[in-house]
């Protein structure tokens, strides 16, 4: 199959038309004519995956976070531009799903969400054909319990909880990747509890104030948990074989 073919396949399921105006999914680097055997999928465009990509005998590496995001004002063997020029000298595609596959009805804040064992999901910020994050029911369960439950079913290296102690929560709202200021929005919606990344400190004080609980964990590994269902998703689209990139642990080390 043809790179153009496999682009038009994968678009079928998750349109760049879905993503929010500011990222920049889709095809990022490729030859529309050249020959797809072998996909990838990966969260980051980095040193790391293009050599595990090009390793297995990849054509295309799929990544959530789009590899030209910034403004890139060169592509040399030094910082940023080094992955792409792996890349471009190794003959491998590069496309980016990012927003486009958290808005997804079956993307990514969904995929947590059922893993989690959510009910009657809706999304927090309603967007094409479902929207960002999901807010829904589970059984009473007490934020930290849950929170354990996330590590495990995530494979999270860490997670904390911000909030009141000593109560149970039903309603719970998700937002995979930086979610922090979505939490009046999560209460608004009558969420108790709020799952996500990269939630700054005052937020987390104003949202306790407001009675709402949030629940942090790494914007990396959280979103990782999702990438299984992408491959399935590029794997059934387009009909070639599809590889999930080996897991990587929080790019940060407590001491």
């Amino acid at each position: 199959m043809r790179l153009s073919q496999v682009v038009s396949s994968i678009e079928a399921r998750i349109p760049p038309s879905w993503a929010y105006e500011w990222d920049n999914c889709g095809l990022l680097v490729g030859e529309m004519g050249s020959p797809v055997e072998r996909i990838g999928v990966c969260l980051d465009v980095d040193s790391q995956s293009v050599e595990w990509a090009l390793e297995n005998g990849c054509q295309l590496l799929v990544a959530h976070h789009p590899a030209i995001f910034r403004p890139l004002r060169r592509i040399v063997d030094d910082g940023a531009g080094c992955p792409l020029l792996k890349a471009i000298r190794g003959g491998l595609a590069v496309y980016g799903a990012h927003t486009s596959w958290d808005v997804a009805p079956f993307g990514a804040s969904v995929v947590l969400g059922r893993s989690l064992g959510l009910s009657d999901m809706s999304p927090m910020e309603p967007r094409g054909e479902w929207g960002l994050g999901v807010v829904g029911h589970l059984e009473m369960v007490d934020p930290e319990v849950l929170m354990v439950r996330a590590r495990s079913m995530w494979g999270l290296s860490w997670a904390f909880v911000s909030g009141a102690q000593d109560i149970q929560v039903s309603r719970v709202s998700i937002c995979a990747g930086s979610g922090g200021e979505l939490w009046r929005l999560a209460l608004s919606l009558g969420a108790q509890m709020l799952i996500t990344a990269d939630v700054k400190y005052h937020d987390l004080l104003d949202a306790e104030a407001a009675g709402l609980v949030i629940g942090v964990v790494d914007h990396g590994e959280m979103e990782h948990a999702t990438l299984g269902d992408l491959r399935d998703l590029i794997e059934s689209a387009t009909g070639v074989e599809t590889l999930l990139g080996p897991r990587r642990q929080g790019r940060v080390r407590f001491v």
